[in-house]
């Protein structure tokens, strides 16, 4: 990347200095309140700011602050979250509890211009990983592990900002469980590793179906890691974290997102402000491309329009179980043999809109279909599989098949669901669903 280009995005995507110093002073502010509160109620401990806020490689716009709350080790466990909500009680601020590990506290605090978006995490105050109970409890660790690349890298962080903007920009971004991206803390050890997002795009157009990373040379080779990594090293990009190094830091990223990142490096020759601009999808824009795309080739579509509001829960647990109740729908539909030719899940969070697209060969299917029976010379399967239909069988290759009646022949008994029917079918409550709608 030439350095105008850079310069360029840079002054796009960098919060300016005026814009950093007021967050920060909302940020200190508010942890100021937490201090004084926890010391006025007798609890030992200390609040941290992490995340990318602390790392300094948030984006413009974004006003995300991660707050550890590290208690002191003589607490048990089980009593962190209590005594955060206690302190947040006593400081009237307003919050919400999400559910988690430990469970953890979110909310809004500061004025309207700066107000920032909080996370108010229960941490054990700890110094090495054998110190901890819960994988949160190292966060700050990691934030500590960036500043010191930072001594051997004085671009680090506005890398990591082009990186994350990139990313972003091409879809690839989000670790949430119904993304599948490369998380923020995956870029971090990304650039840290390359040093830069131009090596990381060279350096990717050497790798394969799996790529395994270890910045700190903590095992010999990818044989070693895997004794420790266990299930851990069943991804595509094996990333071993830092800070814990018996887990892989990129599990969350799915084959396709990494297939498709890999993709992109390949076909770019040079980066370009395109590729920094993130152009945002609408959810009509995504129901008329499939309506289209049906109609031009004969195919039969049915989309779900789902409303939704994540007030109740997270944003990742609603995502998740949207995802989730998608591919319940697509097994659903096979199931009933009416195949898909194509399908797509959109999802807007901030919209509280989600769809489901599905594309089929066929609106309606035949009466009968084979039913394929047991190999020839399976004598006793084959008993079991003609009783009652002897007169009807025939052979087809090397088994036994019959003509078996479809119970279900046209797609359209089988599309009209509501709220409650979904909800049945997921088997998990989607009470933050507003309304559900059909179009075919």
């Amino acid at each position: 990347m030439d350095n105008s280009l850079r310069k360029k995005v840079l002054s796009k995507v960098k919060p300016t200095e005026q814009e950093h110093i007021e967050f920060v002073k909302v940020a200190e502010k508010l942890v100021n309140k937490i201090k004084r509160t926890a010391k006025k109620i007798d609890l030992k401990c200390s609040p941290y700011i992490g995340g990318s806020f602390g790392k300094g490689t948030y984006l413009h716009g974004s006003s995300d602050v991660d707050i550890f709350m590290r208690f002191d080790k003589s607490y048990n466990d089980s009593d962190l979250s209590k005594f955060l909500e206690k302190i947040l009680i006593e400081s009237s601020i307003k919050y919400k509890k999400q559910k988690g590990s430990r469970d953890y506290f979110s909310g809004s605090f500061g004025p309207k211009d700066y107000r920032i978006e909080f996370e108010l995490v229960p941490n054990r105050f700890v110094t090495q990983k054998s110190e901890a109970v819960n994988s949160t409890d190292l966060s700050p660790l990691h934030v500590e592990f960036l500043r010191l690349k930072e001594k051997d890298n004085s671009n680090l962080t506005d890398e990591i900002r082009l990186a994350k903007q990139f990313f972003k920009a091409q879809g690839l971004y989000g670790a949430e469980s119904y993304i599948g991206g490369f998380s923020g803390h995956v870029i971090d050890i990304l650039i840290m590793s390359f040093g830069s997002l131009d090596n990381l795009i060279d350096n990717a157009k050497t790798w394969e179906s799996v790529k395994y990373i270890d910045i700190n040379n903590t095992y010999k080779d990818f044989d070693e890691a895997s004794k420790m990594l266990g299930d851990d090293k069943n991804s595509s990009l094996v990333m071993i974290d830092p800070i814990i190094n018996d887990r892989n830091a990129a599990r969350a990223l799915s084959e396709e997102n990494y297939a498709r990142f890999l993709l992109v490096c390949n076909r770019m020759s040079s980066l370009k402000e395109s590729d920094f601009t993130i152009v945002k999808k609408d959810y009509n824009e995504v129901m008329s491309y499939h309506k289209n795309f049906c109609k031009d080739n004969n195919l039969k579509s049915v989309m779900y329009k789902i409303t939704f509001s994540v007030k109740g829960e997270s944003e990742d647990i609603v995502g998740s179980k949207l995802k989730k109740l998608h591919g319940k729908l697509f097994k659903y539909f096979s199931s009933l043999d009416f195949n898909i030719f194509a399908d797509e899940f959109f999802i807007d969070i901030k919209a509280g809109v989600c769809l489901f697209c599905f594309d089929f060969e066929k609106g309606v299917l035949p009466n009968v279909k084979v039913l394929k029976g047991p190999k020839t010379y399976m004598s006793s399967a084959i008993e079991s599989f003609l009783k009652g239909r002897e007169s009807k069988y025939f052979i087809r290759e090397d088994r036994i098949c019959i003509y078996d009646k479809r119970r279900i022949t046209d797609l359209k008994e089988v599309i009209n669901f509501d709220k409650e029917e979904l909800q049945k079918m997921l088997s998990k409550n989607i009470d933050f669903v507003k309304s559900v709608r059909v179009f075919k």
